[in-house]
């Protein structure tokens, strides 16, 4: 493999693609969204990051697909399968799968440049998908005379179908009680899940299609040394990275609000441990009252952090007095409060406070 020839190449073929071929099935050539493609690419043979902007109307999804095919068909490396693409739409990756990677597998098969499509697939979370054993027993304990007749019969076609979110009029009730479970430990033998997974990891799909959600959560994964989502894959694209932080905040982010705090102080009150309730109130007061400020009165998330100090010291005594005999639900609390200040208030560095 001629390492400068494939490079060449590769950009010949997005010129190709957007001068010649789109143009062809009366698309608009667009000289921002072909340097765009071209950024892309040369990001993606060298193993780099590109952060690009691009304005409504370039094309960026094209100039992507594009990029990754050329960069698929002309490595320069070893292009390791698949290429991840996260998005934060369902309706974006729907429009992927279905609109616009079958144009650019037409246009290019029609030229010869491609023997067969480009094949993709949509990846989600667990709870998107059908388990065959709690299905099974599900359909089991349903009493067909008393089932809502179109909520039954969604319930049965999941029989046939793996993907509950193309199933219509499937309850909520009866999501929850058939989905994948956090931990699969499916005993059947041939689990549809499963052989969906194993297909995912045999290196068929060229793109595998994902929300940030799963993105991140695959990242986590990898951070925690568990079995990753996604197989061995060389090359991320994350459209509508703006989204991504908001994502990673949900996900990997710690929160302690003042409504937190007041629960946590009545729960005591109810369970009449009144002294440490009184304790908690007192070492709380001045952080409570800092966050009933207006956002426009509010002080940089310093002045808050700096008020930590004195419940840092209240809880963990808190903790050692009646941590082992507050009821299930105090202990939940007082722990997540408890956990909480203890991040806020610990000298790490790699952290972002908001």
């Amino acid at each position: 493999m001629n390492t400068n020839d494939n490079r060449l190449k590769a950009h010949k073929l997005i010129d190709h693609i957007f001068q010649d071929l789109l143009p062809a099935h009366g698309m608009t050539q667009r000289p921002e969204q072909i340097q765009l493609s071209h950024r892309m690419l040369d990001a993606m043979q060298g193993g780099r990051i590109a952060l690009c902007d691009a304005g409504t109307g370039i094309g960026k999804t094209y100039a992507y697909l594009a990029a990754a095919t050329a960069a698929s068909a002309f490595p320069t490396g070893q292009i390791v399968r698949p290429i991840i693409i996260s998005t934060s739409s369902i309706a974006l990756q729907n429009a992927v799968l279905t609109e616009y990677l079958p144009l650019l597998s037409c246009v290019l098969m029609a030229d010869g440049i491609l023997t067969k499509p480009l094949k993709a697939v949509i990846r989600k979370g667990k709870s998107h998908y059908v388990c065959d054993e709690r299905l099974d027993r599900r359909l089991r304990q349903v009493y067909p005379a008393k089932k809502n007749p179109e909520a039954l019969a969604a319930l049965r076609t999941l029989k046939e179908t793996l993907d509950m979110d193309g199933v219509s009029h499937l309850s909520g009730y009866d999501r929850e009680r058939v989905c994948v479970p956090q931990v699969c430990d499916c005993k059947q033998r041939d689990c549809r899940y499963q052989r969906f997974l194993k297909t995912c990891d045999k290196g068929q799909f060229l793109f595998q299609i994902c929300n940030h959600n799963l993105l991140v959560a695959d990242a986590i994964h990898h951070s925690e040394g568990k079995r990753p989502i996604f197989p061995e894959h060389g090359i991320i694209i994350v459209d509508e990275a703006h989204k991504l932080p908001e994502t990673a905040q949900q996900m990997l982010g710690v929160t302690l609000a003042a409504e937190e705090i007041r629960n946590l102080i009545l729960q005591l009150k109810e369970e009449r441990y009144l002294l440490a309730a009184e304790m908690l109130e007192d070492s709380t007061g001045p952080l409570l009252c800092k966050l009933a400020q207006s956002r426009e009165e509010a002080e940089p998330v310093e002045a808050c952090l700096r008020l930590l100090t004195a419940p840092s010291r209240t809880l963990p005594i808190i903790q050692r007095q009646i941590g082992s005999v507050l009821s299930p639900l105090g202990s939940c609390q007082l722990n997540t409060v408890l956990d909480a200040v203890k991040l806020f208030t610990s000298p790490q560095t790699d952290m972002i406070f908001y």
